[in-house]
C-alpha cells in the first residue's frame, strides 16, 4: 500500500512494469452463498476487464480460493502472460507462495 499526504488512507497501486495487469480478487460468504469477483487493471490503473462469479460455498476460505481462481482463469482466457494477481486472504498466499517454492526448487 502507498500513500502519500493528499491520498492519505487511500490505497494506490504501485506499478513496477506499465505493460503488466494487476488482478484484484475477493470473496464475500453469506449464508451458504458466495461471491467472487476479479478486477484487472493495466495501464494508469484503468479497468480492462471485471468478472463476477455467484456459488453455493461452504466456507470463506472456499470462497476466497474461488475468488483467486477466477483471477487465475481470467488471465489464461486473456493470455497476459505479465500479470500479478492481488488477493487479501493472508492463508491462501501463504500457501500458494509455499507450493510455488517446493515445487520449483525440486
Amino acid at each position: 500500500m502507498h500513500t502519500n499526504g493528499a491520498d492519505k488512507g487511500r490505497w494506490r497501486e504501485q506499478r513496477r512494469d506499465p505493460n503488466q495487469v494487476t488482478i484484484h480478487v475477493d470473496a464475500a460468504l453469506q449464508q451458504g452463498r458466495g461471491s467472487v469477483a476479479a478486477i484487472a487493471r493495466g495501464e494508469n490503473s484503468q479497468i480492462l476487464r471485471m468478472e463476477v462469479l455467484t456459488f453455493k460455498a461452504s466456507s470463506p476460505e472456499e470462497a476466497e480460493g474461488k475468488a483467486i481462481e477466477l483471477g487465475i482463469n481470467m488471465a489464461r482466457q486473456q493470455n497476459w502472460e505479465d500479470c500479478v494477481i492481488l488477493s487479501d486472504n493472508l492463508e491462501w498466499v501463504k500457501a500458494i507462495q509455499s507450493n510455488r517454492a517446493h515445487c520449483c526448487n525440486t
